[in-house]
């Protein structure tokens, strides 16, 4: 089975993508370069999941040029 494009950004930069319904929103958590705490991206609106898994591809991708 192939991997996303997704999948390996977030192995990549050791991130995890999260989706909650019903507010349909999507964020990001990952350890903070250097120590061991934990952040996570704001809540972002999506029309639905496949939107916010695009979105967030893009977002990954622009943050850690």
């Amino acid at each position: 089975m192939e991997r996303s494009e997704l999948e390996i950004l977030l192995s990549k930069y050791r991130l995890t993508f999260n989706w909650g319904e019903p507010a349909n929103k999507w964020w990001l958590v990952g350890q903070e370069k250097g120590s061991n705490v934990l952040k996570r991206t704001d809540p972002q609106p999506a029309k639905d999941r496949d939107a916010a898994l695009v979105a967030a591809t893009e977002y990954i991708k622009s943050r850690f040029k």
